[in-house]
């Protein structure tokens, strides 16, 4: 779709739909933003020192499950 198709589109929508788009985008552009932030550092158990390792924010091992391993 090309941007002038977008924009008259967005032009019939009513107020408050423009308003959820808006929304939307800023919470997309956040998100975004968010991922591009520098990973969390954790120690890694036995192997600190050793090794390291980067989880993602939506790690589901909690660190005692990690470091009993």
């Amino acid at each position: 779709m090309s941007y002038e198709a977008m924009e008259q589109a967005y032009k019939q929508l009513t107020d408050e739909q423009q308003k959820a788009i808006y929304n939307i985008t800023l919470l997309l552009l956040s998100n975004q933003e968010q991922q591009q932030d520098k990973p969390k550092k954790r120690v890694f158990g036995q192997y600190a020192g050793k090794a390291t390792a980067v989880f993602a924010d939506d790690w589901e091992m909690t660190e005692e499950e990690l470091c009993s391993l």
